[in-house]
């Protein structure tokens, strides 16, 4: 069979959708950074997506406004016609496309040849409280700082690692994925560039977060997509946002018992696992049910609030 193999370019959109219900309405906003590799042969259909968006949620009611927003990437793998060999390749490539180590390894023995319909998907939120801490700091801290942070986990990886377990160098050569001064040299420029064009996007952020929310959100969607370019700033990210952000990992197919495993990052950085059940903690977020367009559903059970200033 001939497989066609299509990529749309990773680009940013942006939405608004009303909803009401009863005497309460809510406007929502989001700016989406999309990019979409899809492939077919014959019947058989293959899709990878991985995007960031922004969001910010305007509440009305009788007791007055609320407004709240939030980030999130969405990394999904899924098949019709699935097969043991690529069911597992999915969570390498998550490991590899993300750097976290030690959740994406989930046992499922006796997996069949062919297993049909097979999905992975993780779902990283950042709530109002990790944005707040993104904007706060890369408003306060100083360019170099955190370009030396970079610098740091880039020289780290490779000092620490004899192979190249993340395949982080052929990203930048068609040759095998080993280590080479040259490829050292390509990420670390790379990881700074991308660092430099977060910060700017956290910054406008700032100036933007209680003046103009459809502004703000294509801002965020911009963030996503340099937090997007590496490992590295995947890391560097997940350090700005500090505390609390909150990652769901999926594996659901036709011929497995769906898997559900959930985190919160640590002050530290770390990941700790949690009850897969949304808590009282979490803030209230709006999540869209299709990336395109569609109705959305508020999850969470805090109150949005207000914010005046950082």
């Amino acid at each position: 069979l001939l497989m066609n193999v299509s990529w749309s370019d990773g680009h940013v959109e942006g939405f608004d959708e009303k909803i009401y219900s009863g005497d309460e309405s809510a406007l929502l906003n989001y700016g989406i950074y999309v990019k979409q590799r899809q492939a077919r042969a014959g019947l058989r259909k293959a899709s990878k997506l991985v995007s960031f968006y922004g969001g910010a949620i305007q509440y009305k009611t009788k007791k007055g406004e609320n407004y709240s927003y939030f980030g999130q990437l969405i990394w999904q793998s899924k098949a019709d016609h699935s097969s043991s060999m690529r069911f597992q390749q999915a969570s390498e490539e998550l490991f590899q496309f993300s750097g976290l180590d030690g959740i994406f390894n989930v046992d499922y023995p006796n997996l069949q040849r062919h297993m049909g319909f097979a999905k992975h998907e993780l779902k990283w939120t950042f709530f109002q409280s990790q944005t707040l801490r993104m904007m706060y700091i890369a408003t306060s801290t100083p360019r170099k700082q955190l370009q030396e942070k970079m610098k740091e986990l880039v020289e780290n990886y490779f000092s620490n690692y004899s192979t190249d377990p993340l395949k982080v160098c052929r990203s930048v050569s068609d040759a095998d994925s080993v280590y080479s001064l040259s490829c050292e040299s390509q990420l670390l420029q790379t990881s700074l560039q991308a660092t430099d064009k977060m910060l700017i996007a956290l910054k406008k952020m700032a100036s933007l977060h209680d003046k103009d929310r459809k502004e703000f959100t294509l801002t965020y969607a911009k963030y996503g997509q340099y937090f997007l370019t590496n490992p590295f700033t995947i890391r560097l990210g997940m350090l700005l946002a500090g505390k609390g952000s909150r990652l769901d990992y999926s594996i659901e197919g036709e011929k497995i018992n769906r898997y559900l495993s959930s985190y919160k990052t640590t002050e530290e950085g770390q990941l700790k696992k949690v009850d897969s059940q949304r808590n009282e903690n979490d803030d209230a977020i709006v999540e869209s049910n299709n990336l395109n367009r569609g109705r959305a559903l508020i999850l969470g059970n805090e109150k949005p609030y207000i914010i005046n200033g950082l």
